[in-house]
């Protein structure tokens, strides 16, 4: 008689609890809700490339291949892969995330890897990690997103190599030919709104890589036989210095550089940023606006640690201009040929022409 009443009774608690995780599974991982929030999160569309695979024992697995592309259009990829991970405790819904190729705005990640935890009660992702691939670049990455009322962003990680010419061009922002640059960050941190990146970022950004500029045999000539002009032509001094500096000293000889950024409510700035190479010296000082696309930078060109010559960086990051200085006040006589990147765009051979048509 007990053997009965016990048989019945765990026969009872089975029953009942295959009622409550069926009742769990499908509230909680009902294929249907589970895309239908991670849309409504991500402000994208889903869809299913093959039927998801079911994993019940020894722990709840849902595995999805699936395309994602966002509603704005900001990123995509053909072939993503989704797993969501549940113990039977009452730990965190795991997730595990892959793709080949991922795009943002036209920028290609490919090895793109993040796992980490889904809290539901604080709508919390903790990011565990996410590694990607630029190029030939790698980036590293941790922190948690917040979906809740706070809506924040808090990332910290290192990014390694990643070329920024190439990611310029492949987010169609700019196309700088003249210089190559390869930017590295150890244990950066940034912040910000989940709806409102740009205006709410806070982020310091140690940085440090290498920065190679390209010249041709014509500008080398071109700018050794600008040093005899410079007699006849005084007001030409700075510009001879500062195209001096860059082609003798930059030329075919990959430089170090080191400094920090600072990033709030959209605006990159920096005191310290340095690039040297040998006896040469060029300190950075000043801001970028990301939203309003305008530089506001300060050059300053060294050699032996004696200041040579001063430049100012504006206008936007497609087209900028490089203003040399002259007694810290900026010529606006266009005769005089005071904007460095003109000056290479057009070709020092130009520049030597119209000179030399001047002084006849």
């Amino acid at each position: 008689m007990k053997i009965t009443k016990f048989l019945f009774f765990f026969l009872f608690i089975l029953i009942l609890i295959s009622i409550i995780v069926i009742y769990n599974l499908n509230k909680n991982y009902n294929i249907e809700k589970i895309i239908n929030n991670l849309e409504k999160d991500l402000n994208a569309k889903i869809v299913l490339n093959e039927e998801p695979d079911w994993v019940f024992l020894p722990k709840i697995q849902l595995n999805v291949k699936s395309k994602i592309e966002n509603n704005l259009n900001i990123y995509s990829s053909k072939e993503i892969n989704i797993s969501f991970i549940q113990s039977y405790n009452f730990s965190p819904l795991n997730f595990k995330i892959d793709s080949n190729s991922f795009f943002i705005n036209g920028l290609e990640i490919k090895s793109l890897e993040a796992y980490g935890n889904y809290i539901f009660n604080d709508k919390k992702i903790i990011l565990k990690n996410l590694t990607g691939k630029v190029g030939d670049g790698k980036f590293f990455l941790n922190g948690n997103i917040n979906n809740s009322e706070l809506e924040k962003i808090n990332i910290t990680g290192d990014i390694k190599n990643l070329h920024l010419n190439q990611i310029l061009r492949q987010l169609n922002l700019a196309n700088w030919e003249r210089i190559e640059i390869k930017l590295s960050s150890n244990q950066f941190k940034f912040n910000s709104k989940k709806n409102n990146i740009l205006q709410s970022a806070k982020a310091s950004v140690p940085i440090n890589g290498s920065m190679y500029f390209a010249v041709t045999e014509e500008e080398r000539f071109g700018i050794a036989f600008l040093r005899l002009l410079i007699e006849k032509m005084p007001n030409l001094s700075n510009l001879s210095k500062s195209l001096t500096q860059i082609i003798d000293g930059f030329d075919g000889k990959p430089a170090l550089f080191k400094g920090d950024l600072n990033i709030k409510s959209g605006l990159i700035q920096t005191d310290n940023l340095n690039v040297k190479n040998q006896n040469n010296r060029i300190d950075i000082k000043g801001s970028y606006d990301m939203i309003a696309d305008l530089f506001d930078v300060k050059i300053l060109f060294f050699e032996s640690d004696n200041l040579v010559v001063e430049a100012l960086v504006l206008g936007n990051i497609e087209n900028p201009s490089i203003q040399i200085v002259n007694e810290n006040i900026i010529s606006n006589n266009k005769d005089e040929n005071a904007d460095l990147k003109k000056v290479f765009d057009e070709g020092i051979q130009s520049l030597i022409d119209k000179l030399l048509g001047t002084n006849e």
